[in-house]
């Protein structure tokens, strides 16, 4: 009986955790810079990527997005974005770096000022 009840607590604790998290649901700012970033992500994913984490708090997702923007430019010849939906027909390593690219902009233009500085400060050290 124990046993049980030990083992529904642990389902619950499971499906109410996202409830208790900043960001809500059970994926990860980590798990969408990843899909953001991913060349192997279709075109219609990575554009549902970018929405949701447009709408997270800017000192969450800058730190783990600088990552994937440290990577620079991919490699091979150069494809000129002309938004989303121009790069639709990207190959998928630059419909990945544009879409970072638009995610970080985003962030850094739409948080305070103050707090974008000592965010920023502390992502050179």
């Amino acid at each position: 009986m124990t046993k049980y009840v030990i083992i529904l607590l642990l389902i619950a604790l499971f499906f109410l955790s996202s409830i208790f998290t900043g960001h809500g649901g059970l994926e990860t700012i980590n798990q969408l810079v990843y899909e953001l970033g991913s060349p192997g992500t279709l075109w219609q994913d990575r554009q549902k990527v970018e929405e949701r984490l447009k709408q997270l708090p800017s000192d969450e997702i800058l730190p783990i997005l600088l990552f994937e923007v440290a990577k620079g430019l991919p490699d091979g010849p150069i494809w000129s974005s002309a938004g989303p939906e121009h790069d639709k027909d990207a190959p998928l390593k630059w419909q990945a770096y544009y879409a970072v690219s638009r995610v970080w902009k985003y962030h850094l233009k739409g948080a305070p000022s103050q707090v974008m500085g000592e965010l920023l400060l502390t992502l050179l050290n």
